[in-house]
């Protein structure tokens, strides 16, 4: 530092970020004879199924929930992508046809928080 001309001093603060994926949350949900089909981007199948056949009051056996395909998500598709399956589904058998759903980009990462640091 004693070398240079010119000595900068000083502090600067950069605000947290969020890690994000590069596909929002989406789901398909298509009314069957006796149940529902859900195809949506989540790492939790399991929980998606649980929590459309609460919201449809209908058992777990009746709900079949598939991915086709998920990439790398920083661990936001664990949960983050149920609301958007229930919906779908929700409207799906109330109308009786398939419902497509994605979330906008700043609707999906206000819905899904973050692991933004401190």
């Amino acid at each position: 530092a004693d070398e240079s001309r010119t000595v900068l001093r000083g502090s600067w603060r950069i605000g947290g970020q969020r890690h994000f994926y590069l596909e929002t949350n989406c789901a398909v949900a298509t009314p069957t004879e006796d149940g529902i089909d859900i195809v949506c981007s989540t790492q939790n199948l399991g929980l998606t199924q649980h929590r459309v056949a609460a919201a449809l009051k209908m058992p777990l056996s009746k709900v079949e929930c598939r991915v086709k395909h998920v990439g790398g998500a920083y661990g936001a598709k664990l949960a983050g992508g149920v609301p958007t399956a229930v919906l779908a589904a929700v409207a799906a058998a109330k109308h009786g046809v398939a419902v497509r759903m994605h979330a906008e980009r700043a609707d999906d990462m206000t819905s899904t928080g973050g692991r933004a640091p401190g």
